[in-house]
């Protein structure tokens, strides 16, 4: 392989938030055809072997799609079987599973005023030192909610304001996919945070098992 094309399959693998060094062999030739062929050559692939996977899966995740591929091409099997087969298991244990909620607009209001703390807390100069030691925007460590768009900030790509309204956007985003997730959740007792009257900061959605004990 040449450099150029080394290098290249490198910057690819750090843009989809892939650890070059940690790439199994199996998985190579799905992130070349992924690179030179594009992500749609590749979510085709999985549509031939495991079409339910690649209607769940958007094209553009591209990690995702490798993941359902190379699961299938290690075990035969599609991902999308497996994943149903481990959904009917039966827990040994007798847990109760709660998810904490708000009002959405109360909820929304929350992660504005929390985003608003973080910033009058130090998230400038915290990013700002963390960039002194040589983090960079292409560290997994940095792509969390608040350090990326800082850093964009710093570096003069957007204002320091619109990074602020980026970070509360994306989380409210964040919170609102955390919300479907767990409504996908079987036994799971929603608790309306609005029906109590204690007045707690929370900012997303909470899960919170009360107790887990063996059926046994």
């Amino acid at each position: 392989m040449g450099m150029k094309r080394l290098c290249g399959l490198m910057l690819f693998c750090v843009g989809f938030g892939m650890t070059w060094a940690l790439i199994l062999p199996t998985t190579f030739f799905l992130v070349i055809t992924a690179a030179e062929k594009g992500a749609s050559c590749l979510h085709d692939m999985l549509k031939e072997v495991d079409p339910e996977s690649a209607e769940a899966i958007h094209e553009n995740n591209v990690k995702r799609v490798i993941r359902a591929l190379e699961f299938y091409k290690k075990t035969g099997t599609k991902i999308s079987e497996h994943n149903e087969a481990e959904r009917q298991k039966e827990s040994p244990y007798n847990f109760a599973y709660y998810v904490l909620n708000m009002d959405r607009e109360r909820l929304y209001q929350r992660i504005d005023l929390r985003v608003d703390l973080m910033m009058k807390n130090g998230l400038l100069a915290e990013v700002e030192k963390l960039k002194e030691m040589g983090c960079t925007r292409d560290m997994v460590s940095m792509q969390g909610l608040g350090y990326k768009e800082i850093l964009d900030a710093l570096d003069g790509t957007i204002s320091l304001d619109e990074a602020v309204y980026i970070i509360k956007r994306d989380t409210r985003h964040f919170a609102k996919r955390q919300l479907t997730w767990f409504k996908r959740e079987k036994e799971v007792t929603w608790v309306d945070q609005g029906n109590f009257d204690f007045d707690r900061f929370y900012a997303i959605p909470c899960i919170g098992i009360l107790f887990r004990l063996s059926k046994y």
